[in-house]
C-alpha cells in the first residue's frame, strides 16, 4: 500500500509516493481542518544558514517528510523546473534521533557508474505519469550525479540541506491535480509563475525507501563502466596558460591535461522496458533483452519489430551514419555462453535496423560483450533485469 499526497509548487502540482512501511508527515493529504493544509516553514535562518533562494522569513509549503532509520528525516520543500531544461529537487536531511547518523549508501541506488562516487541521492527518481516516464538524476559522463553527495554524519537535531536535479519532463496542457480525500486549496499563481504549464511529476519513493533500507548494499562493479572506444569525451572549450600567475598553483605543481565532462540524462520507461541517454554528442537506447527475445533466444518479437522501427525513425532525425549496436547479458550461467547469445540478439537487432533504415551510406559496428559492462548491481534480479539489454548508439546531429 502506498500512500499519495499532493500540494501545489511552482513547477506545478506535484504528488509524491512513499513505499509502505515509511512514516509520513502528510502535508497536503489527512484529516479536517488545518491538516488539510501544507505544512509550512520559515526558510530563513532555522538551523541551516541562509537561503540565498528564499527571502527573509519567507513561508514555504513542505511537500513532503519522508522517514527514515536512526530517526533520519528527509524534507522536501520545493521541485523547480529551470530554464535550463532540468527540474531541481530541494529540502533537507534532518536527525531527529539521539544519536549521530549517517545517510544510509544505499540512497546512491544500484547503477554502476554513479556508485562508483560514493554515497548520494542518485537512487531518486522522477516519474511523469501522464507520459509513463522515469527520470533518473542527472550525471556527468564520468558519473557523478548531481545531487548532494557525500554526507557527513549527522549530529542530533542538525540539518543538511540536498538537492536533486533530473531532466525536465515535457510540459503538458494544464490539469486538475489528482486528489486525496482533502486536497489543499491551490494558491493563487504568482507572477513569475505566469504561463507556466502545470506537469504533473511524482517523486518516487526511492529515497524514502533507502532510508529505511535494511542492511543489503548494492555493489559497484571495479570494470570499466562502458565498451572501449565508447567513452565520453569532449574538447576544451578555452586554451588553459599553464604559467598564467593567477592560476597560483604551488611550486612544482603542473596542470594535468584539461578535460570537459559533459552532462547525461537518462530516461526510462515506467515499465523499465526501454531506456534513453543523452548527451550533447551521442544518443544511446538500452532495450531490455525480455522485450526483444524470449528466454535464451535471439530471435526479435513483433513488439520489439515496432521498437526498433521507433529507434529507427529517431536515426534519420540525427541524420547519423554510424550505428553501434551492442549486447549485454547478466552474469548467471557461464561466461562463454553470454558472450555467443549477446553477440546474436545484437546481430538480430542489426538485421532489422538495416531493414528499416535502408541506406549503404550507414556503417554499423555490432558486438556481444556478455556480462561485461553492466550498468546496474549484478546481486538483485532489478540490476540483472536492466543488465539484459540491447543498446543502439549513434552521434547526435546538428539539427
Amino acid at each position: 500500500m502506498s500512500v499519495r499526497f499532493t500540494t501545489r509548487v511552482r513547477s506545478g502540482a506535484v504528488a509524491l509516493v512513499v513505499a509502505a512501511g515509511l512514516a509520513l508527515g502528510a502535508s497536503g493529504c489527512g484529516g479536517n481542518g488545518d491538516d488539510d493544509k501544507p505544512k509550512s516553514r520559515a526558510s530563513a535562518t532555522e538551523g541551516r544558514g541562509s537561503d540565498p533562494s528564499a527571502q527573509e522569513g519567507q513561508e514555504e509549503a513542505v511537500l513532503a517528510e519522508l522517514k527514515g532509520r536512526d530517526g533520519l528525516v528527509l524534507i522536501l520543500e520545493s521541485a523547480t523546473r529551470d530554464a535550463g531544461g532540468f527540474v531541481t529537487v530541494s529540502g533537507e536531511i534532518k536527525n531527529d534521533g539521539s544519536d549521530d547518523a549517517r545517510v544510509p549508501i544505499e540512497t546512491r541506488g544500484d547503477e554502476t557508474e554513479i556508485m562508483r562516487h560514493g554515497g548520494s541521492f542518485g537512487g531518486a527518481t522522477l516519474v511523469d505519469s501522464a507520459s509513463k516516464k522515469r527520470y533518473y538524476v542527472l550525471r556527468d559522463t564520468d558519473g557523478r550525479p548531481l545531487t548532494t553527495t557525500n554526507i557527513p554524519r549527522i549530529k542530533p537535531g542538525e540539518t543538511v540541506p540536498v538537492f536533486m536535479q533530473f531532466p525536465a519532463p515535457r510540459r503538458t496542457p494544464r490539469r486538475s491535480p489528482s486528489r486525496c480525500r482533502h486536497s489543499p486549496a491551490a494558491p493563487s499563481k504568482s507572477p513569475g509563475e505566469a504561463g507556466m504549464t502545470h506537469t504533473r511529476l511524482l517523486l518516487i519513493g526511492t529515497v524514502a525507501t533507502l532510508l529505511a533500507a535494511g542492511p543489503a548494499v548494492a555493489r559497484a562493479d571495479d570494470g570499466p563502466s562502458v565498451p572501449p572506444g565508447t567513452e565520453a569525451s569532449a574538447s576544451a572549450p578555452v586554451e588553459l596558460d599553464p604559467n598564467d600567475p593567477d592560476l597560483k598553483l604551488p611550486d612544482g605543481a603542473t596542470l594535468a591535461e584539461p578535460k570537459v565532462l559533459d552532462i547525461k540524462s537518462v530516461v526510462e520507461d515506467q515499465s523499465g522496458d526501454e531506456r534513453r541517454e543523452d548527451t550533447n554528442t551521442n544518443v544511446t537506447f538500452a532495450l531490455q533483452s525480455e522485450v526483444l527475445f524470449g528466454k535464451d533466444s535471439a530471435k526479435i518479437s513483433a513488439q520489439a519489430r515496432a521498437r526498433i522501427s521507433v529507434i529507427a525513425n529517431e536515426i534519420k532525425t540525427q541524420n547519423a551514419t554510424r550505428i553501434r549496436v551492442f549486447g549485454f547479458t547478466d552474469n548467471l550461467g557461464s561466461s562463454a555462453h553470454g558472450d555467443v547469445l549477446s553477440r546474436k540478439r545484437a546481430n538480430a537487432v542489426h538485421g532489422i535496423l538495416e531493414q528499416e533504415m535502408s541506406d549503404a551510406n550507414i556503417t554499423y559496428e555490432v558486438r556481444g560483450y556478455g556480462e561485461d559492462y553492466p550498468i546496474a548491481d549484478n546481486s538483485t534480479e532489478e540490476g540483472r533485469k536492466k543488465n539484459r539489454r540491447v543498446e543502439i548508439s549513434f552521434p547526435r546531429g546538428a539539427n
